[in-house]
């Protein structure tokens, strides 16, 4: 009798350590959203320069663009995109930092420079776009350096998908993820004035591993207030080549426009 309340005894010992144990290895894999955006920020930074071919595809309106494109990004300011007609005709190409941009119309030899702004970067590529979110566009990177130390207003977690959601009373804006939870990356964003309702929603798919680092080949804008959207799909990528050079020689008959 003794020996078998001795086992019983053990049985339910065993098995209230179990269920703490249980308990304790299910919290762990539940990230506070700090470390979800921390993790998805160290990922972006991880790209330091970004290179790519494939097409992008804008619709302003009622007009359509659609080109074939080569991206070379040189973080955190640069950004080269060489657009293409049928056959490989080259048509422009564009050089855009934070300060400063350049536009060379190949058809017509003629070179437009300035300084960078929402303007600038529409007449470039038929698009208003901020400078930061053009990086991010071309790049599939979302910055998140001013949320990690922010805390989020909505948080839901589970082990496929989590979703995170910021409002900044001050500035009026409001911000929500769709955040991969088994590889660290963003599915989708969702930005806009609190007042005014979305300014931009983003998707992110089609990931590829390139050095370690999750890159999405496809990438979608669509900015339902100006009727906008943008449409970058990727058919080759490297990233962190040191040796990258955005730069480009323009042809001596080429006519300088100062915007």
């Amino acid at each position: 009798m003794k020996a078998i309340k001795f086992l019983t005894a053990l049985l339910l010992a065993a098995f209230i350590a179990g269920c703490g144990a249980s308990k304790e290895i299910s919290n762990e894999r539940i990230l506070s959203p700090e470390r979800l955006i921390t993790k998805l920020e160290a990922n972006r930074r991880k790209v330091r320069t970004f290179s790519a071919t494939g097409t992008i595809n804008i619709k302003n309106g009622n007009s359509t663009i659609e080109s074939s494109i080569e991206v070379n990004v040189k973080k955190p300011d640069s950004v080269r995109v060489d657009v293409y007609g049928p056959f490989g005709v080259e048509l422009a190409q564009i050089l855009i930092t934070r300060d400063n941009f350049l536009f060379y119309d190949a058809i017509n030899k003629k070179a437009y420079k300035g300084k960078t702004d929402e303007a600038a970067i529409k007449k470039a590529l038929k698009i208003e776009l901020p400078f930061d979110m053009l990086i991010d566009a071309f790049t599939g990177g979302v910055d998140l350096s001013d949320k990690l130390r922010t805390e989020p207003d909505d948080y839901v977690y589970n082990e496929n998908y989590s979703y995170v959601k910021y409002v900044d009373s001050t500035s009026g804006t409001i911000n929500e993820y769709e955040i991969n939870t088994r590889n660290f990356t963003v599915n989708k964003i969702k930005a806009g004035k609190l007042d005014k309702g979305s300014f931009v929603e983003a998707k992110y798919e089609n990931y590829k591993e390139f050095e370690n680092i999750l890159i999405p080949l496809t990438v979608s804008m669509n900015f339902p207030e100006n009727g906008q959207s943008l449409f970058i799909n990727y058919k080759k990528v490297s990233i962190n080549d040191s040796s990258l050079n955005i730069l480009f020689e323009l042809p001596s008959d080429t006519i300088y426009i100062e915007l």
